[in-house]
């Protein structure tokens, strides 16, 4: 990676220039999603704005407490921001919208915090798929 630092300049430009009109080149270098973590920096909500290098981008804010209505009352709730990123040359929206709205519902139910998650995948999985 030190060997890098020593190009020149409009060496190392050109060569992130090169490599990014080339998808194959991007994926074996860069990978498909890139995720970035900004809210654990603070105690506020927030959203990101992505750079549109990967095919998914997510950005992760903060969690902020702000009031919800349930059952007639209003609560106190926890809402945490992410901002995600598709890049439409590649993912149609419809399959985007799916893992939104798939990604969404692990996240609210908790998924990967308990031993017992197949219930929950399967369910999130029909839901979405309906």
């Amino acid at each position: 990676m030190n060997t890098i630092k020593l190009l020149p300049s409009f060496v190392r430009q050109f060569s992130l220039w090169f490599l990014s009109k080339n998808p194959h080149l991007v994926k074996q270098n860069m990978g498909t999603v890139g995720l970035t973590a900004i809210g654990m920096f603070g105690n506020r909500g927030g959203w990101g704005i992505d750079l549109p290098i990967h095919t998914l981008g997510i950005v992760v804010g903060g969690i902020t407490e702000r009031p919800a209505l349930v059952d007639g009352r209003i609560e106190a709730h926890e809402y945490l921001s992410i901002t995600l990123n598709f890049d439409h040359d590649i993912l149609d929206g419809a399959p985007a919208a799916r893992f939104t709205q798939l990604l969404s519902e692990l996240i609210e139910s908790g998924y990967g915090l308990y031993e017992s998650e197949a219930g929950v995948v399967a369910a999130a999985q029909s839901s979405v798929s309906t």
